[in-house]
């Protein structure tokens, strides 16, 4: 298989879904943004459902990429919080335009695989928070009571992570998301000054 005619599919795919939505774009739409006959697209991809999940697995891919990158290059505790906290709403926004599409349309597919995407991507950011956490006990910067509850508190971050996550869906719009990241960046302030010890600042 050739990845980058693939990856070809995928891109004039994505430009296509946020320009028609996903329930008027056609496999005809793809190939001809893509500048391929139809013929080749059902070489590389099932159908349409098909191509909208290869899209939002490799947005997932990505974001995940980048996050633990910019994770692993932060120095400092406080550091790699906030980019744990804030980068994937910042990445999530990049993508502003496809999900505000089919999100107006309530698009079954994607609402679907959204859910299951959640669950995979929660999971994957509580074991990002731990290892953090863990990377901050053995360097003694959290303050000592939080020491031994520090498992307690990333459950409680999830929460909080999943009922704001539900919150933007629910009211999806550029404004709120953004509204999201300014709260976040406040979030991890007040949290950081109560876990971090002054010296380690």
């Amino acid at each position: 298989m050739n990845v980058e005619k693939a990856e070809t599919i995928l891109d004039a795919a994505n430009k296509v879904f946020i320009r028609y939505g996903y329930h008027k774009t056609t496999m005809d739409d793809i190939a001809q943004e893509a500048m391929i006959g139809k013929g080749t697209i059902y070489y590389y991809f099932n159908s349409k459902e098909d191509i909208f999940i290869k899209i939002l697995e490799k947005i997932k891919d990505e974001m995940s990429s980048t996050i633990n990158e910019k994770i692993e290059s932060a120095n400092t505790f406080e550091e790699k919080f906030k980019v744990y906290l804030i980068e994937p709403t910042r990445l999530f926004m990049t993508h502003y335009k496809l999900f505000i599409q089919v999100l107006n349309e309530e698009c079954p597919v994607f609402l679907k695989k959204l859910q299951e995407f959640r669950l995979v991507a929660l999971e994957d950011r509580k074991l990002m928070l731990l290892k953090i956490f863990e990377e901050a006990k053995e360097k003694g910067v959290l303050k000592e009571k939080y020491t031994m509850s520090y498992e307690k508190l990333i459950n409680l971050l999830t929460k909080i992570i999943v009922y704001s996550g539900e919150h933007v869906r629910m009211n999806f719009s550029e404004d709120t998301v953004n509204d999201l990241i300014n709260d976040y960046m406040l979030f991890s302030d007040i949290l950081i000054n109560g876990l971090v010890l002054q010296e380690e600042k």
